[in-house]
């Protein structure tokens, strides 16, 4: 709850809240003993709890004050109080350049007013970048200035040292999208072209009126970041501005410009413009807008960060990391669907960033994919072990939104309440509601990034994975709300899509499907393959003209699940191999492969090319897992994980298919 005016906060004074949003609160403050009014601006408690958000919002916070440069709004103290980390910096009473868009300048500014906050801007960043210090979150709304159009005016970069919570969603707007480099949206490394991308998409908003990709979906606007060239500026006489732009809003950061102020200069080099060019004093003065302060609400800094507490490994090879944390069927009460299908326990160490593949080569995950191209377009041979994924790198952080999203933090963060996925949307209270918006965004987000994945990837069936992960997570997040019920499939079928995808990579980066490769013959080639579908807007793949090979899948999946020597086996430690469990491995693998076999035999009915892909695909890797039961080793543990995860989403989309 907002602190109410007169209150005191660390000493300060507070006047009025100025504004408020996800990450806090920020307030005019009267500065505990000098005469001066301050911005304040307080943090959440939860990211003020969190041990390593704040050793990087001290960390940034103290670079950003020892910086001293006209263009930047300095930042004066930090501390924390009552458990609330808090920054103050200079106040301006003035405006910023997204109320002077929205309210005098609704088609764009005069272009040199424009071009000239975007110089000053431009040698902030360039100062700041040479101190070693990110921005991440050029907009308008950054940018501040008092007197504008004056002799005094001032131009100034505001949030500067605010560090980005990295698991935070809830800046994550179509609004922010649109200033956010496409490296930062594929969680790539960035460096100082992430925020000349962020100001050249500032400076077409301030010589235009709108951003240069925008739309009210955050998804349109990551796809036209992704896979659209920088659209041209609609002004005749603006055109000689475009190849800047162009250049400074590339995809790729190494056809951007050297710095900032190349850009800058760029922008300035026309011939119309060096004519025109001229102090902004001789501008007329806008009318008064009212001051404003700089926006709490940042957005999520997307960069790789490790996951939570691993699963436990018997023996993993030296130096593999451990697995992502797997996403747990919590909440999930699906009608019949009581099927939890036989996966070991015994996990392998899988999915880091800047891994090395079985190849011995570092991934450094930049394929790239021109406009409308799919890179498993020639891909349509039989579905088998897949050896080498170069997408994979790039899958693991986007599902960090979902491993810390409400859902699966509910029992931390609300301790013996039952979890909202359990009872109708019409009867959760004002919190659990907010915590499903929430969530519902974690899983909107994870969608949109996922899209660049599903044109890159060589493999078709990869694609496909990710593509129904798409899907089904939009179709997730569609329906928490009043009318969510708790049988409702769609948020199982994209879980089991996710872990279905970390099961895979984790088999290509262990070597188990390598290594375990030549022990499954590939099956003869598809007569039908399913086209790359839009993957902003995939379909999902079950229907309910499917529920008759669906109900023939499930049945085969829960007597093979039932059967007793199943049941023991599962019961097993299989690693070491003792005689015992060398006797149980033996019982159970025939029972798999008939498994496999019954599995893509009624497959073979469907006329779905998808249930088809699917089917084989788990009937393989439950072929690699049965026939290396002889030798085996912690790393073959996820060639089950593959199987049994691909089937618990055939059955959730089978279940979800009509709704």
């Amino acid at each position: 709850m907002p602190l109410p005016d007169g209150a005191t906060f660390a000493g300060f004074g507070i006047v009025r809240l100025l504004s408020a949003g996800g990450m806090g609160e920020v307030y005019l403050a009267q500065h505990p003993r000098l005469p001066r009014l301050q911005a304040l601006r307080i943090l959440a408690a939860e990211p003020s709890a969190d041990d390593e958000f704040r050793a990087r919002f001290q960390r940034e916070a103290d670079a950003a004050a020892a910086l001293s440069h006209p263009h930047i709004l300095g930042v004066h103290d930090r501390g924390e109080c009552d458990g609330r980390l808090w920054i103050s910096t200079g106040y301006v009473d003035g405006t910023d350049a997204a109320t002077l868009l929205r309210e005098r300048y609704p088609h764009g500014m005069p272009r040199i007013y424009a071009l000239e906050i975007v110089d000053g801007i431009a040698k902030a960043l360039d100062y700041a970048h040479e101190h070693g210090l990110l921005h991440r979150n050029v907009k308008p709304a950054n940018i501040l200035m008092s007197s504008p159009g004056t002799a005094h005016q001032r131009i100034l970069l505001a949030d500067l040292g605010i560090a980005r919570r990295i698991t935070d969603i809830s800046g994550l707007t179509a609004a922010n999208l649109g200033y956010t480099a496409p490296e930062q949206l594929l969680d790539l490394p960035v460096d100082a072209r992430a925020d000349q991308y962020s100001l050249a998409a500032t400076a077409y908003h301030l010589l235009t009126g709108t951003a240069p990709f925008e739309h009210p979906s955050p998804a349109v606007v990551i796809s036209r970041q992704l896979d659209s060239a920088p659209p041209r500026l609609a002004r005749p006489e603006l055109a000689g501005l475009d190849a800047a732009l162009s250049r400074a809003l590339a995809r790729d950061p190494a056809n951007r410009f050297t710095t900032c102020q190349d850009f800058a200069v760029a922008l300035r080099a026309d011939e119309q413009t060096r004519a025109e060019y001229r102090p902004a004093a001789a501008l007329p003065a806008p009318a008064p807008i009212r001051a404003a302060a700089p926006p709490p609400g940042p957005p999520p800094m997307p960069v790789p960060v490790p996951y939570g507490p691993p699963w436990p490994v018997a023996g993993p090879p030296p130096g593999w990391g451990p697995p992502p944390r797997r996403r747990r069927r919590r909440g999930w009460a699906l009608a019949g669907a009581a099927l939890v299908l036989v996966t070991v326990a015994t996990v392998t160490a899988a999915l880091i960033l800047n891994r090395t593949h079985s190849s011995g080569h570092a991934v450094t995950a930049t394929t790239t994919v021109p406009a409308g191209v799919w890179a498993s377009d020639n891909d349509t041979g039989p579905v088998t072990l897949i050896n080498d994924e170069p997408t994979c790198p790039r899958w693991t952080p986007i599902g960090q939104a979902l491993v810390n999203s409400p859902i699966e933090r509910w029992a931390v963060t609300h301790p013996g309440q039952p979890n909202p996925l359990t009872h109708p949307g019409d009867t959760w209270t004002p919190d659990e509601r907010k915590a499903m918006q929430d969530a519902a965004h974690a899983y909107r987000v994870a969608a949109v990034k996922t899209a660049a994945l599903a044109r890159t990837t060589p493999h078709r069936v990869v694609r496909e994975f990710y593509e129904q992960f798409i899907a089904y997570a939009h179709a997730f997040a569609d329906v928490l709300g009043d009318n969510y019920v708790p049988t409702n499939a769609a948020g199982a079928t994209a879980e089991s899509a996710y872990n279905a995808l970390i099961s895979l990579c984790s088999t290509v980066d262990t070597g188990a499907a390598r290594a375990r490769s030549t022990l499954v013959t590939a099956p003869a080639a598809p007569k039908q393959t399913a086209r790359p579908q839009d993957p902003m807007n995939p379909k999902r793949f079950a229907t309910t003209s499917d529920l008759s090979i669906c109900g023939e899948l499930i049945s085969v999946f829960k007597t093979f699940k039932a059967n007793p020597t199943v049941l023991d086996w599962a019961k097993g430690d299989h690693n070491p191999l003792t005689p015992e469990q060398r006797a149980a491995n033996d019982a159970v693998a025939p029972l798999m492969l008939n498994l496999a076999d019954d599995t893509e035999r009624i497959a073979q009915r469907s006329d779905n090319p998808l249930i088809q892909d699917f089917a084989v695909f788990t009937a393989q890797y439950q072929r690699g897992f049965a026939k290396a039961l002889p030798t085996y080793t912690s790393r073959d543990g996820e060639l089950a994980g593959a199987a049994g995860y691909t089937r618990e989403m055939l059955v959730d989309a089978c279940m979800s298919a009509g709704t």
